[in-house]
């Protein structure tokens, strides 16, 4: 009886575990890239982003020298390989701005999201948005969160939220 019971609660925190992950994402993002001045240039570059892992729909902006990038239902964008795309057509990836809905937890002192095989490590600019992100933290209430995300090494990226929204259910 004890072990089912066990068993059951293991079971019940794999699957939240699960959902969360699951639910994780980067919705959409908008990327600024370096040298990008003419209509053959803005295709290259929009060719090479529709093949970044969950991009739906892109739209260069060449006047203002900006891609924005929309993920795929319920999958999220793999910003990691944005620079590389955009190098790849020949430019230097910018500021990147992500919007990512998730939930938001702990460990280590540092606040971080989540996704299925990525996580990103939330870096709170000021106290103010420390204190939101500490009373969001393990709610189970889902954020959205948009500001500029940034490479700390070779396998970790950061997010500066400039706006917490949500925490609702």
């Amino acid at each position: 009886m004890y072990q089912k019971l066990i068993v059951a609660i293991l079971t019940g925190v794999v699957l939240l575990l699960l959902t969360t992950i699951a639910q994780s994402r980067v919705a959409d993002m908008t990327v600024t890239v370096d040298g990008m001045s003419c209509p053959f240039c803005a295709f290259g570059v929009e060719k090479r982003l529709r093949k970044v892992r969950g991009v739906a729909t892109v739209a260069v902006d060449m006047k203002n020298g900006t891609a924005y990038l929309v993920a795929r239902p319920k999958v999220s964008i793999h910003y990691q390989d944005v620079p590389k795309a955009i190098k790849e057509a020949g430019f230097t990836a910018g500021t990147m701005v992500v919007t990512v809905n998730g939930f938001i937890e702990q460990k280590n002192n540092s606040f971080f999201i989540q996704f299925d095989d990525l996580s990103l490590i939330l870096e709170p600019g000021n106290t103010e948005m420390a204190a939101q992100l500490s009373d969001l933290t393990g709610s189970g209430k889902s954020v959205l969160l948009r500001g500029a995300v940034s490479r700390q090494t070779a396998a970790n990226w950061s997010l500066t939220p400039e706006s917490i929204e949500g925490g609702g259910p």
